[in-house]
């Protein structure tokens, strides 16, 4: 009598079965990572561009402005939805950096953008307010970016705002 090793067919679908229950129980787990860690992401380069104007506002010694970039990335545009992109360029002056769009998120924020004076700290009272969210946020997954008056800029989670 001969014995063979190996799998059966029977033995193979039910393995593949089993892997496919398990694979689509685990898929929506991994978009709710994806979903946070693309919201971070975005959050941490809207904090680093904060960072950077009130940088290059004390290195130059003047006045320098993060705002909303128009269509062309070439002049700063008053309006709340950042979504377009941003930049950070010195007041009536030269541009030092711009970041392109970001598909699929919100992005909101001062309309008139946020100026560093040239000692680091920012023009205006109270908080400033950045809000990132990714579409289809679930799960609290919304970042919130503080500016204080020293140019201070902290983040938090939130709650998202139903779209």
């Amino acid at each position: 009598m001969r014995h063979s090793r190996g799998f059966t067919l029977i033995e193979l679908m039910i393995t593949i079965v089993i892997l496919a229950i398990l694979i689509s129980l685990a898929v929506p787990s991994f978009n709710s990572v994806i979903q946070g860690n693309r919201t971070l992401t975005l959050t941490d380069e809207l904090s680093t561009a904060i960072q950077l104007a009130r940088s290059e506002a004390l290195k130059r010694r003047k006045n320098v402005i993060i705002c909303r970039s128009n269509a062309a990335s070439t002049a700063c545009e008053d309006g709340t939805d950042w979504s377009g992109g941003w930049q950070v360029r010195q007041v009536s002056g030269d541009l030092i950096r711009v970041w392109d769009a970001t598909p699929s998120a919100a992005v909101t924020g001062p309309s008139t953008g946020i100026t560093f004076q040239s000692n680091g700290l920012r023009n205006g009272t109270g908080a400033e307010i950045f809000e990132v969210q990714v579409d289809g946020c679930k799960d609290s997954k919304k970042r919130v970016i503080n500016v204080s008056v020293t140019g201070n800029a902290t983040s938090s989670q939130s709650t998202c705002t139903p779209s």
